[in-house]
């Protein structure tokens, strides 16, 4: 790498030249000698380039800010220099926050280039949520893919957000730390249900019931009918004081995904056991898609006041108790 001619050097060499050959020829090596340092000096990256160095660019911080950090760690030879072609290109005011990677010497053009893009320079995995997995679940898979998550400490700082980390397919930073994770997810969330957090206001709802009613449907029911027919069913056992009998929150309050429901549940002691508490649980118990969160909000109006998933995968109705158990014994026994 060409290295950084000095102030003094130049103007010796300069001297030099300057008492031993023509005027013409001092002129010309002058202006080569000032192209070479403008070249080390603008289109090279600093001698003690730190390769492999991890720079944190904090949220919050100004641009200025940014570019004395980095010349500090001699990513750029000048922070003035990276100010002002940010100011005459406008990226002062575009950069991206978050940990970048400097694997190889870059001059201060490609760092303010990739400063404006948010181009970190770190490898990333891609991680898919599907409908209805819960806090638990997501913890699980991520504790296989990010480098140094923490499933326990992931445990302990999710629970509240239950039904808030919006599932979808997420591209991550291989070192993410839980709160960027959670931080993304959340936006996402926030992003992707604006137009029902609107509609939930304008009917006066409260955004957790909702939620935790799509979560309840989510697990549910397995088609976009089948929800909001659920949605109308469970909406009118509420109306009439009636318990509503999920079975879904089984594996939540055990604590296991796995758990099949079975005859020793509705007896557990939980507020969140929908067989001896009337109501709504005390808040989601998975993550529920915008279908859920749909059909939460646009019950379909029925005469049924019972639903059961058969055997065979189908839904199947019932107006009264008598017509329930008869479809438990074709559909489930």
């Amino acid at each position: 790498m060409m290295s950084l001619p000095s102030i003094s050097a130049i103007r010796s060499a300069l001297l030099i030249y300057a008492g031993r050959v023509p005027l013409r020829l001092t002129a010309y090596v002058a202006a080569t000698l000032l192209i070479l340092f403008l070249v080390s000096y603008f289109f090279l990256a600093p001698l003690g380039f730190p390769k492999g160095a991890l720079i944190e660019v904090p949220e919050d911080a100004s641009f200025g800010e940014v570019a004395l950090l980095l010349e500090e760690r001699d990513i750029v030879s000048s922070s003035f220099w990276l100010r002002v072609f940010a100011r005459l290109s406008g990226s002062d005011r575009e950069i991206h926050a978050g940990r970048y990677l400097f694997e190889h010497p870059q001059n201060v053009f490609s760092v303010l280039g990739r400063l404006a893009r948010g181009d970190h320079g770190l490898p990333s995995v891609r991680v898919t949520f599907p409908e209805g997995t819960s806090v638990q679940e997501m913890g699980t898979h991520l504790a296989g893919i990010l480098a140094g998550f923490d499933e326990t400490v992931w445990n302990e700082q999710t629970t509240a957000y239950e039904g808030y980390l919006f599932p979808d397919t997420y591209d991550f930073y291989k070192d993410a730390t839980i709160e960027e994770v959670v931080k993304r997810m959340r936006d996402n969330f926030d992003e992707r249900t604006k137009d029902f957090q609107a509609e939930i206001g304008e009917k006066g709802l409260e955004l957790d019931d909702v939620i935790t009613m799509a979560s309840l449907i989510e697990k549910e029911a397995n088609t976009e009918e089948g929800r909001h027919i659920v949605s109308g069913i469970l909406r009118s056992r509420i109306e009439v004081g009636v318990a509503l009998q999920v079975d879904a929150v089984f594996p939540y309050i055990r604590g296991n995904p796995d758990h099949v429901p079975n005859g020793d549940d509705p007896e557990l002691e939980s507020p969140y056991n929908t067989y001896l508490n009337k109501g709504l649980p005390p808040g989601p118990i998975t993550n529920p898609g915008l279908d859920a969160i749909d059909a939460a909000l646009h019950p379909t109006e029925t005469d049924y006041f019972y639903y059961l998933t058969g055997n065979d995968g189908e839904m199947y109705y019932a107006e009264s108790f008598e017509e329930h158990k008869e479809n438990r014994e074709k559909y489930l026994d």
